[in-house]
């Protein structure tokens, strides 16, 4: 069975995620019968294919914890699509949203179980699970309104190099046909709006759909509301970022969870950098041609973002004094 058919899958991984779809849900709803506490539920936003799966893959190590997978998809969950949520919505801390508030709490409550949202629970991970960590990849643009309107630690946002995450994109066949016209972004940040009329390619916008995933949560007041973690930072020196993680969060750091570092996560692709042994921080120039990677380079530095560049890591400096002197909206 060929792996297009397995969805880019290997046939492991399929048969383990049938088995995660089927009778994980059961498990969880038949023994979680206590009152789940938000303040017991970790949050992880980035942009699709930036390590989202591979961080919530290392927090699994927490004992007694579970996976909430994309609970925000709306094309997986009618739930979030009944609260209003779309592709790239966003809100800003202070916003009023009833319908969001709902939906949320169930989400950060464990209470929104279904054979999406549950994909990446192992069985034995599926019995009554005491913290659930939430893996998001399109809830950048709420990130403030989360940490602003509900009890839980600082969520985490990821951060990869955008040629490592377009490379990743393109390797699983993922294009952007159409410059990304995000009125609730161009409408708080108008200074870009012309600029992306200009762009031609898809590569610049898949480019430019990154910089609106990453402006506008470094965009929020500081301190950040969030606890900033770049790909390249947990791949060179996964010990220290995540202490310094746990250490935001007051919690102990699990056991195990630096050896998992070094392993790939269930959605990593089989020509990965992870999976064939060579750097994952920097293996996207084998698949970026030249061209491209000028490209997405043009994009990002036009909205400021030149904390990265053609290297392989970020300029921490830059990025830790990101907004300090743009305007805000």
């Amino acid at each position: 069975m060929s792996r297009r058919y397995l969805g880019g899958y290997t046939p492991r991984q399929a048969v383990q995620r049938l088995s995660r779809r089927t009778i994980s849900p059961l498990l969880i709803r038949a023994t979680s019968l206590r009152r789940h506490e938000i303040r017991d539920t970790l949050l992880i936003a980035g942009s699709p294919r930036s390590g989202t799966t591979f961080l919530a893959e290392l927090l699994n190590q927490i004992p007694r914890s579970a996976i909430l997978f994309e609970p925000e998809h709306v094309q997986q969950v009618p739930q979030a699509k009944h609260a209003g949520i779309t592709w790239h919505t966003i809100k800003d801390p202070h916003e009023d949203w009833p319908e969001g508030q709902h939906f949320f709490e169930s989400v950060l409550r464990g209470q929104l179980i279904s054979s999406w949202t549950v994909s990446h629970v192992p069985l034995a991970r599926a019995l009554a699970p005491r913290t659930w960590i939430v893996k998001f990849v399109d809830a950048n643009f709420m990130l403030g309104w989360l940490a602003a309107n509900f009890p839980v630690r600082p969520p985490v946002l990821l951060v990869r190099h955008p040629c490592a995450v377009i490379a990743s994109q393109l390797r699983r066949g993922w294009s952007n046909p159409h410059p990304p016209r995000l009125k609730g972004f161009l409408a708080r940040h108008p200074q870009f709006t012309d600029y992306l009329e200009t762009l031609r390619d898809p590569t610049e916008f898949a480019a430019a759909l990154w910089s609106m995933q990453t402006y506008a949560p470094l965009m929020l007041p500081k301190p950040w509301p969030f606890v900033l973690i770049t790909y390249e930072n947990l791949a060179a020196d996964p010990r220290s970022e995540l202490s310094r993680l746990f250490n935001a969060w007051q919690m102990p750091l699990p056991e195990g969870i630096v050896d998992r570092a070094l392993r790939p996560s269930g959605t990593t692709d089989m020509g990965s950098a992870l999976r064939v042994g060579s750097d994952p921080t920097s293996a996207w120039r084998q698949t970026l041609s030249t061209a491209q990677i000028d490209a997405i380079l043009r994009v990002i530095q036009t909205f400021g973002l030149d904390f990265y560049d053609a290297g392989p890591k970020p300029e921490l400096a830059r990025l830790a004094a990101f907004g300090s002197s743009l305007p805000r909206a």
